[in-house]
């Protein structure tokens, strides 16, 4: 005889729910469009983008139209944080590097995290090495017969 062990024999009674179930589902349906009447007025509000963002998109259209067409093209917030870290000629010099680059799109995803590589590999390369003298730690040298 083994199995499973039987249940009660006596039927106990579930409490009633405070909601019937189409009642649960009209509310929760009522929920789900109040969310989506949100989204859909979020998503038509208009953006209000900086003057310097609406010149970046107006090149970006006019000279790196590769740049908008990358799975994520930059964003204010991004472009903000490049220009303060790099100034506006370096991310001009590089926007237009990166449009120059045949496989861009095939390569590369995002627009800001794809100019910060390239700004900081640049930064370095273009920084010229601190010349360093040895330290001398014995007496100084006359120079032209000073002492």
């Amino acid at each position: 005889m083994g199995g499973r062990p039987k249940g009660a024999t006596t039927k106990e009674k579930k409490p009633t729910a405070l909601f019937s179930e189409s009642e649960r589902k009209a509310k929760k349906s009522n929920i789900e469009l109040e969310v989506e009447l949100e989204e859909e007025i979020e998503i038509n509000k208009p953006i209000i983008y900086s003057d310097e963002f609406n010149a970046y998109l107006t090149f970006a259209k006019s000279t790196t139209p590769k740049l908008l067409k990358m799975k994520s093209p930059l964003q204010q917030k991004e472009f903000e944080k490049l220009k303060l870290e790099f100034g506006k000629e370096a991310m001009r010099l590089i926007f237009l590097s990166m449009e120059n680059k045949k496989d861009l799109l095939k390569k590369y995803d995002s627009v800001y995290l794809t100019a910060l590589s390239w700004l900081k590999n640049n930064n370095t390369e273009s920084k010229p090495k601190k010349e360093t003298t040895p330290i001398s730690f014995g007496p100084k040298k006359q120079i032209n017969g000073q002492s």
